[in-house]
């Protein structure tokens, strides 16, 4: 073969094409794909949110990731930063039926309690009133509440 000859290479193999996200929801609905937890040591607490898309007879990773609460899914291969999980923002309110497990009806007093605990958290503290209006702070809280809600008080 000549210099200018080239050798005709095959094209490189390239992994299974990626399930369209509406393929994987039918797939999810079907049952042929599980939604499991991730298991392994972490350093993310990411993974508290969010379920592994699986094929449910091979547990093989179907590379995405499903939010435990709204079921929304996202692409994600194996080995990959979570940063574009720990930036999803759970269209699951708290007060919709759907994310609720139990539905309760918080009393007056009980009202009374937690903003004189607020009132006191700003005084003590030296922060302004608005800092409990922010959505970090309610994030917090959602937090404390999951963590109450998994581990009981």
């Amino acid at each position: 073969m000549s210099k200018t000859q080239k050798k005709k290479r095959s094209p490189p193999t390239s992994p299974s094409p990626l399930l369209e996200k509406e393929e994987a929801r039918s797939k999810i609905a079907s049952k042929e794909f599980s939604l499991v937890p991730k298991e392994g040591s972490s350093n993310s607490t990411v993974w508290d949110s969010f379920f592994l898309v699986v094929n449910s007879t091979s547990q093989e990773f179907m590379n995405y990731v499903s939010c435990k609460q709204c079921i929304y899914l996202y692409k994600f291969k194996k080995g990959s930063s979570p940063t574009t999980l720990v930036r999803h923002r759970c269209s699951a309110k708290e007060n919709t039926p759907e994310a609720s497990v139990v539905d309760i009806e918080v009393s007056d007093e009980t009202k009374v309690e937690i903003i004189e605990k607020l009132v006191l958290l700003c005084a003590r503290d030296l922060r302004p009133f608005n800092i409990v209006e922010g959505e970090g702070f309610r994030d917090v809280l959602q937090r404390f509440t999951s963590i109450g809600a998994k581990y009981g008080s």
